[in-house]
């Protein structure tokens, strides 16, 4: 009897086991995707943090506070050269100077409770982790950027003793914060967040290169001859540009004239942008000229800086304006050969303007890059073959939106999912064709167009027949019962009748999107039959009254347990799972035959 129990305890767990198995097998995947929780600023995703205080690098606050570094470390390029060069102390520099420490120092603080990524992309989010992090990066920088060292000399003010022309060095140490702009450690953390191109940052960048070198070279220019002890006038630019313009020495205050005015910091720091402006340029007027070796010595290191800056920066600064607007750029060059084409082959004033009113047309489309010179192909190359899709589903967006009455009844549009969408875009092909050009008839299938099914994007075609004629404007499609149903497409010859640019899909991809798709596939015929039924012509207007009742069949498959499983994707892995099921149920049989086996065993024993 307990050989027995055990026996019947044993073929119960193979045969729930056999049934967790199957439901498994059967169960749909959840995959939580991250999303960001717009009611924390501290945090991002759905997740808590895993501890407090914390705060999440790409967090609402964060980014607020990284976006304040900036500013601050803007105002200190900006206004460190000027502090150093003409000693300028009043309430409100040093007010913005504190401040700017008073930032840091909370900066220092708030890195070690601030997450980051390691080598690998996971997440540290342990105090202890963060702060071993830290301490390895940017610790020494930021403290080194923080204090404020010639404020602990000097006591907070200007000194213009000797201890403070050499303590007020000092002050290049903030300085050392610039090295995480430099790394492109924020300036990446930016363009990754507002999404900014590598164009318009290489020409921003260019421009402050040049903006700051040239602020920079100037107040130090003038700090060169400050610090030089030249008095006399020639000995200096400084001296010698105070006599000459009859200034008080900004050195000792000295007069060389019999009236002199205040030479105003506003119009010392003009002059020495003027002048390194002149000779980063390689113009050099010649009003301001090196008086003795260490402003020669500057002035050489000055023309070399500006002359590898610009020569550079220019030289770069082209080929980004050039990709820049690469399409733009092509449609002039075609415009330009055109014209060439034009000139020498004589050709007809009308039919340069409608051959140019085509070309216009057709580069102001959204699927310029299918017709241009750069295939669609290379553009999306870096990419997996998921993001190529859904990125080809949010464009579309822009030729058939699922929100405009036009084009809401497409079947990719009433179809609840995603994926029948990236389906249909990843194979669909646009072609313009201009007014009056014939898109295929009988005679002539040009382009293999007749044995494509077509959407019309923009613009309109002309539709005859030997027993209609009708104009499809943008939303419809043609073709659809002869390449669905294989029915006969009779005499037919379609134009058009304006500009228009449409999207083909093959017949053997149509074939292949139903067959993934049996329902939609079943749903789609069903509708196709009715209009042959009523001897409709072989094509769909978007005000067709059976779409009405298509769109409510393909909508209640959203409902619909099984609909999950009918797509490409899940197509293979519901092979896979008919294979593992299969190869489960195998098992479970097999064990329960050993068990039964065993059963009658232990019974005929007893």
């Amino acid at each position: 009897a307990q050989h027995q129990l055990k026996v019947r305890s044993h073929l119960g767990r193979t045969t729930r086991d056999a049934q967790n198995i199957n439901a498994r097998i059967y169960a749909a995947p959840v995959i939580k995707e991250p999303t960001e929780n717009s009611k924390s600023w501290f945090w991002y995703g759905s997740q808590k943090p895993p501890a407090w205080p914390l705060i999440h690098h790409q967090s609402l606050f964060r980014k607020g506070w990284d976006l304040g570094t900036i500013f601050w470390l803007s105002i200190l390029v900006v206004l460190l050269p000027i502090l150093i060069a003409f000693e300028v102390d009043n309430v409100g520099i040093r007010t913005i100077t504190w401040a700017q420490t008073v930032w840091f120092m909370i900066d220092l603080v708030l890195q070690f409770f601030t997450t980051a990524l390691d080598d690998t992309g996971h997440l540290i989010a342990t105090h202890k982790d963060i702060a071993i992090a830290y301490l390895g990066s940017w610790f020494i920088i930021d403290v080194i950027s923080a204090v404020p060292i010639e404020e602990l000399f000097t006591g907070g003010g200007i000194r213009t003793t000797a201890l403070g022309h050499g303590i007020k060095i000092f002050k290049l140490a903030k300085l050392t914060r610039l090295y995480k702009i430099a790394s492109g450690q924020l300036v990446s953390k930016m363009q990754r967040r507002y999404q900014i191109k590598y164009s318009t940052l290489s020409v921003v960048k260019f421009l402050m290169v040049v903006l700051l070198g040239a602020h920079w070279l100037g107040c130090c220019f003038f700090t060169v001859s400050l610090e030089s002890g030249c008095t006399q006038p020639y000995c200096s630019w400084i001296i010698s540009y105070a006599a000459d313009h009859n200034f008080y020495s900004p050195v000792d205050g000295q007069c060389f004239s019999d009236n002199c005015g205040e030479w105003t910091t506003g119009s010392r720091y003009l002059t020495s942008l003027y002048w390194a402006i002149t000779t980063m340029s390689t113009i050099g007027y010649g009003d301001i000229t090196p008086q003795n070796e260490a402003e020669q010595i500057f002035g050489l290191f000055s023309m070399l800086f500006g002359s590898i800056t610009f020569a550079y920066g220019i030289t770069n600064l082209c080929s980004i304006i050039y990709h820049f607007k690469q399409y733009e750029i092509e449609y002039e060059a075609s415009f330009d050969r055109l014209f060439e084409y034009f000139e020498r082959h004589n050709t007809p004033k009308d039919l340069r303007l409608r051959i140019q009113e085509f070309i216009f047309w057709k580069y102001k489309q959204d699927c310029v890059e299918y017709l241009g010179n750069t295939s669609i192909k290379t553009i999306l190359r870096p990419l997996s073959s998921s993001l190529k899709n859904s990125l080809l589903v949010a464009s579309s967006e822009q030729s058939f939106p699922s929100w405009e009455p036009w084009s809401k009844w497409a079947i990719f549009n009433l179809v609840p999912d995603d994926s029948f969408r990236q389906a249909i875009w990843s194979k669909m092909t646009p072609h313009t064709f201009a007014a009056g050009d014939i898109i295929y008839s009988n005679i002539a299938s040009l382009n293999a167009i007749g044995d494509c099914l077509v959407y019309i994007a923009r613009g309109s075609v002309a539709w005859s027949s030997s027993r209609v004629s009708a104009k499809l404007g943008k939303g419809s499609s043609f073709n659809d019962c002869h390449i669905v149903l294989g029915s006969a497409r009779g005499d037919v010859k379609v134009g058009g009748h304006t500009h228009c640019l449409i999207y083909t899909l093959k017949r053997e991809d149509v074939k292949s999107i139903l067959r993934d798709w049996p329902k939609v596939g079943s749903i789609y015929s069903s509708f196709l039959r009715k209009k042959r039924e009523k001897k409709q012509s072989d094509f769909i207007l978007p005000n067709d009254k059976l779409l009405k009742g298509l769109a409510e069949d393909l909508l209640a498959l959203k409902n619909d347990d099984d609909f999950k499983y009918t797509s490409p994707q899940s197509a293979r892995i519901r092979r896979r799972v008919l294979d593992t099921k299969s190869t489960a149920t195998e098992a479970s049989t097999r064990s329960i035959e050993r068990v039964s086996n065993v059963a009658r065993i232990v019974s005929s024993d007893a």
